[in-house]
């Protein structure tokens, strides 16, 4: 048997749901593959097999997963294998997400095993709003890999703490139950508004074109141009850009970063279902 049995499958434009992903999966003694939906933007349909664990990591956008990553999950199918389900987070509310995430995953195959839900920087954080800055940290790394430790054992595939096994007949679990509402909450993303380039600091490296999961960013004539109206207000271009010359400047944006900094600043702790 392959032991590649690990697959991350994950939505990712400011990386930290691959972070988490890679986190949980290190405490396993398997090597993973991947498969990032962010990037694959042409990707056809993918299929994960039963005796393959499928870490699904994706972010919440208001309380909901993102429509591209739905839109791009859908083809991916399970055979009925095992499934780990985590949500990235910033810092606010993870509503109905994970919840969300759940019922995605079992529509295409999967049998939910576990979930968690992680915090990640904001993508709208700065250094004037520091909202969940520089999570996932250390403290959430290590949380994962303990996480990937109970999944394990809840599987079936540790007779011992220290003793491992491969993915092959793992006992009947019961699923976790996910907290949230169905019918989903109602999030509608704004629109027309994407980040900013400032032109004399920019240095035409196109990280930024690279990160966009949409393909709304391009350089055009020696200039970074954004199509606004494809934006999904991810921040992987921002948060890519090496030398600050990518931010938000609309006062819409403005206006939820002063507000996250007044009511969402503690830090909040990762939830976690068996």
């Amino acid at each position: 048997m392959s032991t590649k049995k690990i697959r991350e499958i994950y939505f990712s434009p400011t990386n930290t749901g691959r972070i988490i992903a890679d986190a949980f999966s290190s405490s396993f003694n398997l090597i993973p593959s991947s498969l990032d939906l962010t990037r694959d933007k042409g990707m056809g349909e993918h299929t994960v097999l039963a005796d393959e664990l499928a870490v699904f990591a994706l972010p919440v956008y208001g309380g909901r997963l993102p429509a591209i990553a739905v839109e791009r999950m859908k083809r991916v199918h399970g055979t009925g294998g095992p499934a780990v389900l985590l949500v990235l987070y910033g810092n606010r509310h993870y509503d109905d997400a994970l919840l969300e995430l759940k019922d995605l995953a079992e529509d295409q195959g999967f049998s939910a095993v576990a979930g968690g839900a992680f915090i990640g920087e904001h993508s709208y954080s700065n250094s004037t709003a520091p909202v969940a800055e520089g999570r996932p940290d250390k403290k959430d790394l290590s949380l994962a890999a303990e996480f990937g430790v109970s999944v394990q054992k809840k599987l079936g595939l540790l007779s011992s703490p220290d003793e491992r096994k491969d993915l092959k007949g793992l006992k009947v679990f019961q699923p976790p139950v996910i907290p949230g509402n169905s019918p989903y909450k109602t999030w509608t993303p704004p629109e027309g508004i994407a980040p900013e380039t400032a032109d004399t600091t920019c240095i035409l490296c196109g990280k930024c074109v690279a990160a966009c999961p949409v393909d709304a960013v391009k350089i055009e004539a020696e200039q970074v141009k954004t199509a606004a109206a494809s934006c999904i207000m991810c921040s992987g271009c921002v948060k890519s850009c090496a030398v600050g010359s990518r931010s938000w400047n609309d006062p819409d944006i403005q206006k939820i970063s002063d507000w996250l900094v007044a009511t969402c600043i503690s830090r909040r702790e990762p939830e976690l279902f068996l």
